[in-house]
């Protein structure tokens, strides 16, 4: 029956079919080499998952090291939005670093270190496929 709510027959009516639109220019997508953080203008939340913000931190560090305060820290600074946003991007941040098998906990040595907690990196086997998760964004 034509009038049934789950009639679907309507779908194959060439007059409720939309024009297609020619694509948008879209950006090239990141150098796969390139870690530089793009800067959102003002307060836009950024496109990146936060594994990969997680990533980005970690492989811009020094020593490619960081406790969790540090990624915090990268994070507000390189992401003007997380300045404002509420706290609860920090729970998922620990979320990740705790439930992602690409990133390990290390212990901080305690000859050298002046800091408490453990330290986050990434771990190998994983870095290519955060690489490539990167670049796609």
């Amino acid at each position: 029956d034509e009038d049934d709510l789950t009639c679907l027959s309507w779908l194959h009516q060439r007059n409720n079919l939309l024009p297609l639109q020619p694509l948008s220019k879209t950006a090239p997508l990141p150098q796969p080499g390139s870690l530089q953080a793009a800067r959102p203008a003002g307060s836009c939340k950024p496109p990146y998952s936060f594994s990969s913000l997680i990533f980005m931190a970690i492989e811009d560090s020094p020593e490619k090291r960081l406790p969790v305060k540090g990624i915090y820290e990268w994070i507000v600074k390189n992401f003007p939005y997380y300045r404002t946003a509420s706290g609860g991007w920090r729970n998922s941040v620990r979320h990740n670093l705790s439930l992602s098998k690409s990133f390990c906990r290390i212990q901080r040595d305690k000859n050298k270190s002046t800091g408490s907690g453990s330290l986050w990196c990434v771990c190998p086997e994983y870095r290519s496929t955060l690489l490539e998760v990167l670049r796609k964004t």
